[in-house]
């Protein structure tokens, strides 16, 4: 584990390590390596096959966790275009697919809004939202205009942005997904 950076509730600072315990805890809550629980859970039912993406071997942290393949999320996963515009759209239809609820409503919900006792918080080490403030714009892993203060995006978008500037979009007033693979 790394060192603490600062006491949490005093700063805000984007990691790909939070993601890549967010994937720990999923293999471990599962039991099984989050490749094999991606495709059985979210990437079949959307259509997702293992052409549409790559995820790396991990790393940065030792290959097993438990006796389990331990993967990544943070910057472990490459889809294509394709696969990112079904991500996006699980997202826009609210985590419903095929009348099947893939992600509960509430977390989607969740994603195009700060995070309570995250908002206003100092901003650590980044300057790409520093001037907007990424604490009022960063939680569960997607990015959002939720207080309007980026100009001329409405306010109901909300973003994924990744490695090379990779970009999902959704925006539900507009009934619009755009994805980009990026290559910065």
């Amino acid at each position: 584990f790394d060192k603490l950076c600062f006491d949490p509730g005093t700063k805000w600072g984007y990691t790909d390590g939070g993601a890549n315990w967010l994937a720990d805890c999923l293999t471990l809550a599962f039991g099984q390596d989050l490749k094999t629980l991606m495709f059985e859970r979210v990437f079949d039912p959307l259509g997702i096959t293992e052409s549409d993406l790559t995820w790396r071997k991990n790393a940065y942290r030792p290959e097993t966790i438990e006796g389990m393949t331990r993967c990544e999320f943070g910057a472990g996963i490459h889809p294509n275009v394709r696969a990112m515009a079904k991500i996006g759209y699980l997202y826009l239809r609210r985590g419903l697919i095929n009348d099947q609820q893939i992600l509960p409503e509430s977390f989607v919900d969740a994603v195009r809004q700060p995070v309570a006792g995250v908002e206003g918080l100092a901003v650590e080490n980044w300057t790409t939202w520093g001037s907007v403030g990424a604490s009022n714009h960063y939680g569960l892993l997607w990015w959002n205009n939720a207080d309007g203060s980026v100009a001329g995006v409405p306010e109901d978008a909300y973003w994924s942005f990744g490695l090379h500037d990779s970009l999902i979009l959704v925006i539900p007033s507009l009934d619009v997904v755009a994805s980009r693979a990026g290559s910065d």
